[in-house]
């Protein structure tokens, strides 16, 4: 039986393609980044309502993914939110307007992410001046 060249190059180059397909699903299900999926998988998953919006928070998007923020709970009812000033962009954001937009981007989303859980948040921004805290949230 003979097999002409159009035949042969449809089995070959379906077989190729194949064999790339299974090639690359291997190599990707052994290459999940686990660790830096684990945030989405995780957000919503806590008791204390602070910490489940700040779960949601911290996905918020930020410049150049630095996630230039600290977080102290106070008390019952309080978050404060503080700036990590090692995590600066000097160079590139002297006066610090996108981080500026990055924290305000955290704050709508953890109000938002409260809010659908029924909660309530007031937030005050530089409450105590630039040198203090970046914002104080009290749910």
């Amino acid at each position: 039986m003979t097999v002409s060249r159009r035949k042969f190059l449809t089995i070959a180059g379906g077989g190729t393609i194949a064999a790339a397909t299974a090639a690359s699903a291997g190599f990707l299900n052994t290459r999940v980044p686990h660790r830096a999926i684990a945030p989405w998988q995780l957000a919503g998953s806590y008791g204390d309502p602070r910490k489940n919006a700040l779960s949601y928070a911290l996905l918020a998007p930020n410049p150049h993914n630095l996630q230039p923020w600290l977080v102290e709970l106070v008390g019952d009812d309080t978050v404060l939110l503080w700036h990590d000033r090692e995590k600066r962009l000097p160079e590139t954001d002297p006066f610090d307007r996108q981080l500026t937009i990055g924290f305000g981007c955290f704050l709508e989303q953890m109000a938002l992410a409260a809010g659908v859980a029924g909660y309530d948040v007031r937030t005050v921004v530089f409450p105590d001046g630039q040198k203090g805290p970046v914002a104080r949230a009290v749910f």
